[in-house]
């Protein structure tokens, strides 16, 4: 059995690799507009081309590029999904139940997750909700059960663990529902759900707009800054393998999105539905800002901010470093990123203008920080700290009936079966789980005659090593520099 599901899965993955041109956009390619299918058949094949006649643009990636993805990372994709199989296996044999976390350990894992950014502030100057009320809606597969959920929190900073789950709000309609306690039956089954709505929730919504809009941004930075410039060099290191990754994922007949056949999808909704989150575009939900506005009340904010601080200095270094002086040359640099800017600003809201940008170096330096901690720090952390809750405290398919009230008992062993089981422990080892390229405590910056920047790497990685000191929860050797995986 192990033989040939491994094999099954292999080929499964392989596919990922046969494409010969992509689209990488928030829309999946059947859906888009008679108009764009036009256009991009119509781009060349042999550079990257945006196509944004209309919402939303449009990548299209040469063979060339596709190629050269496939033979850097096809090795490390087939030795993860291989190490995952007897792991999936095991799960789906000897712990097939779903075993909710506690209520501590659930408010921990929102606390020290991108999870928290769903926390909304309902009554000053404590009371906090995750409102999934709306999952009592999401059309799924036949079998398969889904109710809507608000989970309601106290936040007390004189805690250690400030936040405390009071209750659960269970919906089966707009009008149906009802609260669930610690001390009712259905408490089990009613973290395991609040669980299974922010599992969609989080990766189908928070996390496409970390990877899709990025898209763009690659192209537009090819197409208008030349490779002489001080901020080209700089964002590289920043968006290896980023359009190949987002292709697979948006458009391989053998994505988990697409194919929920697929031996490592966990999905328990059809592909029209996937695409009901902020896949179907990335784009719209997404603003840039030049300052995150991380939430300093929740430990992933806080680890976030210190980490962009920590960061910005070697920005700065660069850019007063490499940017030119003389004034002819800080004019045609000034050109190329004024028009970069205006270019990128038109896909993605808030993104500074190019008159904003020339005018200010510190706009300048906290835009290109913000990049790069997003597509280094915050993509990798968003991974590893989600992959690091146990697949069977976060089930994404429930197959047992719903609770009629607050006391009626669901047994957990019938929530799910062996393939659910399997299927949810391959996809957080495969999927979720982080495997990068290379590692952002050793990047480098070259210019375009292969050498390496002069800047203070040591000073930068002695900054991350601190950040990981005092927020031991992601590895460094967990943080890749671009969004490879």
């Amino acid at each position: 059995m192990l033989t040939t599901t491994g094999s099954a899965l292999v080929d499964r993955l392989m596919e990922l690799m046969d494409s010969t041109f992509a689209v990488c956009t928030g829309l999946p390619t059947e859906s888009l507009p008679e108009k764009q299918v036009d256009l991009l058949q119509q781009a060349k094949e042999d550079i990257p081309t945006v196509v944004y006649p209309n919402e939303p643009p449009m990548v299209k990636l040469s063979a060339k590029q596709l190629k050269q993805f496939s033979s850097k990372r096809k090795a490390s994709i087939l030795w993860k999904s291989l190490q995952a199989i007897p792991h999936a296996l095991y799960r789906a044999v000897f712990h097939k139940s779903p075993v909710p976390l506690t209520d501590d350990q659930l408010v921990q894992c929102i606390d020290q997750t991108s999870m928290h950014t769903l926390c909304k502030l309902v009554r000053r100057p404590k009371h906090y909700c995750i409102d999934l009320k709306r999952f009592y809606d999401l059309p799924t597969f036949t079998g398969f059960c889904c109710m809507g959920t608000i989970a309601n929190f106290t936040y007390d900073r004189k805690t250690s663990a400030k936040l405390t789950l009071d209750n659960i709000v269970l919906y089966q309609s707009a009008g149906q529902n009802f609260i669930v306690k610690s001390i009712d039956s259905a408490w089990d089954f009613a973290k395991l759900m609040l669980m299974h709505n922010l599992n969609h929730e989080i990766t189908l919504g928070k996390h496409a707009l970390t990877h899709f809009p990025t898209n763009s941004l690659i192209v537009l930075t090819a197409q208008w800054l030349p490779e002489s410039h001080a901020v080209y060099q700089f964002l590289q290191p920043h968006f290896r393998y980023t359009l190949g990754i987002n292709n697979l994922v948006l458009n391989s007949p053998a994505s988990i999105l697409s194919d929920h056949n697929n031996l490592a999808s966990p999905f328990d909704i059809p592909f029209d539905t996937v695409h009901k989150f902020n896949i179907q575009p990335a784009y719209k939900e997404y603003r840039f800002l030049a300052r995150p506005l991380y939430n300093s009340k929740f430990t992933y904010g806080r680890m976030m901010q210190r980490y962009w601080n920590s960061f910005r200095p070697l920005v700065q270094e660069l850019v007063t470093t490499y940017l030119p002086r003389g004034q002819q040359a800080k004019l045609k640099q000034a050109q190329h990123l004024r028009r970069w800017a205006d270019r990128v600003g038109r896909i993605i809201r808030g993104f500074p203008s190019g008159k904003e940008l020339t005018g200010s170096t510190d706009l300048l330096i906290d835009t290109l920080t913000t990049i790069a901690v997003t597509v280094s720090i915050d993509h990798s952390a968003q991974h590893y700290t989600y992959s690091q809750i146990p697949s069977t405290a976060k089930p994404w398919r429930i197959r047992s009936r719903m609770p009629l009230n607050a006391n009626d008992p669901i047994h957990l062993s019938s929530m799910n079966w062996y393939v659910d089981a399997f299927q949810e422990e391959a996809a957080n080892r495969v999927f979720f789980n982080v495997d990068p390229a290379s590692e952002l405590m050793h990047v480098k910056y070259y210019n375009e005659n292969k050498q390496m920047l002069q800047l203070d790497y040591l000073g930068f990685r002695n900054r991350l090593q601190e950040c990981a000191e005092k927020f031991p929860y992601v590895p460094l050797e967990k943080i890749a520099p671009s969004i490879d995986f």
